[in-house]
């Protein structure tokens, strides 16, 4: 049956745009259609942890709900894509050590920070930590433009140096906007005050 059309917090457009992309994704990347109310559930508590930053004055409500729902799937189907052990844990190429052959290193994860997402696997943090700081990131992209939300995506397994090489895109025009991207998790409070840096005293014992 999955969640109901007036499900609370969620309007009916809201409720269908789930329950549609759920159907879809129960029948690929590895689901089931017995999958498809966990599906449910999983996008309509993601979708309502974003709307609080819903900007009207930026998008409307169905567009931003569009681009959140949409990116939870993009990044879903990476995950199973990279058999992650479990698609609700962050991916777990995040902020794996990557390097091209000039030394160069660029990732989302150094995107946010190291003290933030340390691995951002359920070896180095709690998997309810880790479960809320992917939400977090989810929300935060999906209010970002597309353009700088493809390079997120594309940051989430590549270096910066990998992506200018597969798209074309000069080095310059991706370190200015990676720049962009840093700012704005910065002013979330990740990357630069370490918001969901693990507590230090535990970090050393």
């Amino acid at each position: 049956m999955g969640i109901p059309t007036n499900y609370p917090g969620l309007t009916p457009e809201m409720v269908k745009l789930i329950k549609g992309r759920a159907y879809m994704l129960s029948r690929s990347y590895g689901h089931t259609p017995e999958d498809r109310e966990d599906l449910e559930q999983d996008m309509a508590l993601h979708l309502l942890s974003a709307l609080s930053r819903h900007d009207p004055a930026r998008s409307s409500l169905a567009t931003f709900a569009n681009r959140v729902i949409d990116l939870w799937t993009k990044m879903l189907v990476r995950e199973r894509r990279a058999a992650c052990r479990d698609f609700r844990a962050v991916d777990c190429s995040l902020d794996e050590p990557r390097s091209d052959e000039e030394g160069e290193r660029t990732t989302l994860g150094d995107i946010i920070g190291e003290g933030d997402v340390v691995t951002l696997s359920e070896r180095s943090l709690g998997y309810i930590e880790a479960v809320e700081l992917k939400v977090v990131v989810e929300t935060i992209v999906a209010t970002l433009p597309s353009v700088l939300q493809e390079l997120c995506l594309a940051l989430m397994s590549q270096t910066a140096g990998e992506v200018s090489a597969s798209t074309g895109i000069p080095r310059t025009t991706i370190a200015s906007r990676v720049k962009l991207i840093r700012k704005v998790f910065e002013s979330a409070g990740l990357g630069g005050s370490r918001s969901f840096r693990r507590n230090s005293k535990s970090s050393h014992m």
